[in-house]
C-alpha cells in the first residue's frame, strides 16, 4: 500500500512540475530561438507603407518569434535613432528604412529556418 501511495505522490509531483513549468513559460511569454531579441519599429499612423506593416500582421508575428518589438509613433516620440522616414526598423542597431516583409525581418532577426 505504500508503495502505491509513493507512486501516487511521485506521478502528482511530476504532473504539477510540468503544469507550473508550462504556465510559467506562458505568463513570461514565448521563447525566441532568434538571435536578436529585441528591435525597434517607428511608424506614423499615416504612413501607407506602416500600414501595410500593420495589414500584413508583421509585427505580431515578429512578437510570436519571441522577439519583444518597440513601437514608436514618430510623431510622438522617443527618437533614439537617427533615420529619414518610415517605417523604420532598428535590428541590432542597424537602421533599415522602408517597408520590410515579415520574411525580410524574419532573417535580419538570425531566426532558425522552419523545418
Amino acid at each position: 500500500m505504500r508503495k502505491i501511495l509513493f507512486i501516487i505522490l511521485i506521478i502528482a509531483v511530476l504532473i504539477g512540475g510540468f503544469w507550473w513549468s508550462s504556465k510559467n513559460r506562458e505568463e513570461n511569454g514565448p521563447i525566441s530561438e532568434c538571435q536578436i531579441k529585441e528591435i525597434t519599429f517607428y511608424y506614423l499612423d499615416g504612413c501607407a507603407f506602416c500600414n501595410k506593416v500593420k495589414d500584413e500582421d508583421t509585427i505580431d508575428k515578429i512578437e510570436k518569434l519571441g522577439v519583444k518589438v518597440n513601437k514608436i509613433n514618430a510623431a510622438v516620440g522617443p527618437i533614439n535613432h537617427q533615420f529619414t522616414g518610415v517605417p523604420t526598423f532598428v535590428i541590432d542597431d542597424k537602421v533599415y528604412e522602408g517597408y520590410r516583409t515579415f520574411e525580410e525581418i524574419k532573417a535580419l532577426l538570425k531566426c532558425p529556418p522552419e523545418t
